[in-house]
């Protein structure tokens, strides 16, 4: 059975597997901390808390890295859709238009009725409506000078991240290593 000290110790050298500061900061004196770790480590029951420490935190890491790139996934592949709708709608323009009241609008048409027009417009989805993941691939919300302004995360970031995290990079960089050929001539 282990001592409050010696979990310590092993809690201690799982996070970086480095004896003497393990025992350093398990609260063994700095003088004779390397004496310490090398004594720890040769029992067996330390030895045995260590392994059980380092499977737990390799599980751990592992869950915590799976999380991150979900994460990175909903941010590299959220829908716009999710978050702005954009609205169409039809504007009549009438004929009879007052040409000094608008200088820069130049009617190009002859027809008495006046003209039809489709204007599109963006549009924010109420927050409330908006689905949790959705949400989290909006790095920003802003009143602009023109409206609300949303900033949506980087895309191209979060896909950099996800092949990194998943080795992508590792693939293509095998693909641009160079092909040297070393030869020789034979000397007569």
């Amino acid at each position: 059975m282990l001592n409050e000290r010696q979990k310590l110790f092993c809690k201690e050298y799982v996070k970086d597997r480095n004896g003497t500061q393990a025992a350093i900061r398990a609260g063994y004196s700095e003088h004779t901390a390397n004496e310490q770790a090398s004594q720890l480590l040769a029992k067996l029951s330390i030895r045995e808390e260590i392994k059980k420490r380092s499977e737990k935190k390799i599980k751990t890491d592992e869950e915590i890295r799976q999380k991150a790139i979900k994460e990175l996934y909903r941010l590299a592949f959220h829908d716009i859709t999710d978050i702005v709708t954009i609205e169409t709608e039809e504007i009549e323009i009438p004929a009879d238009i007052n040409e000094d009241e608008d200088e820069d609008f130049d009617p190009d048409f002859d027809d008495p009725k006046g003209v039809k027009m489709k204007s599109q417009r963006v549009k924010v989805k109420d927050t409330a409506d908006i689905r949790p993941k959705a949400l989290a691939a909006i790095a920003g919300i802003k009143q602009g000078k023109y409206g609300i302004e949303v900033k949506m995360s980087d895309r191209t970031k979060a896909l950099e991240l996800i092949l990194k995290a998943t080795g992508g990079f590792e693939e293509h960089n095998k693909q641009k290593q160079p092909v040297v050929n070393v030869g020789y001539k034979k000397r007569d």
